[in-house]
Parts: C-alpha cells; structure tokens; sequence
C-alpha cells in the first residue's frame, strides 16, 4: 500500500460509515460500519495499485529500522527526504 492509499481509505471509511449513519437514522447499527469498513479496503487496494510505489530509498529505510534498532542512518534520511513519498 501507498500512504495516498491509506489518506483516501481513511476518508472514504469514514465518510461512508457517517454517511450510512445518517441516511438509516440510527447512529447503532452496525451496517454502516460494514460499508465503511468495505469501502475503505477497497479504496485503500485500488489506490495503492493507480498510485507509484512507495520509492526503493525509503523501503529500504524502513526494513532497515523495523529489523534492527539502529540508529538512523543520515545519509538514508536524506536521501528519502529528497525523493519524497507524495
């Protein structure tokens, strides 16, 4: 997944879920939780899959920081600031 991907699974999930809420008329049913819940998977995969990978500079920086417990490289910082994910 891209974090595009997770910024618009977040806004879609919770658009519907309240949206659902509002239209049925009660804030405790859980079906608008379902379409939240299904609608954000499926914006969260089709994004990801329309948007760039995630640039290989800061893959690596992140297996590098979830496998060991390092200190961060500078020159890694640098050069993933540089390339950016948005």
């Amino acid at each position: 997944g891209t974090s595009k991907g997770a910024l618009a699974s977040i806004v879609v999930g919770t658009v519907l879920t309240l949206g659902s809420m509002i239209v049925m008329g009660d804030i405790y049913a859980n079906e608008p939780i379902f379409a939240g819940l299904a609608g954000s998977l499926i914006t969260f995969v089709a994004v990801s899959l329309f948007d760039s990978p995630t640039p290989e500079a800061i893959l690596r920086e992140w297996k590098r920081r979830s496998s060991s417990s390092q200190a961060a490289d500078p020159a890694a910082i640098s050069a993933t600031t540089q390339e950016g994910s948005f």
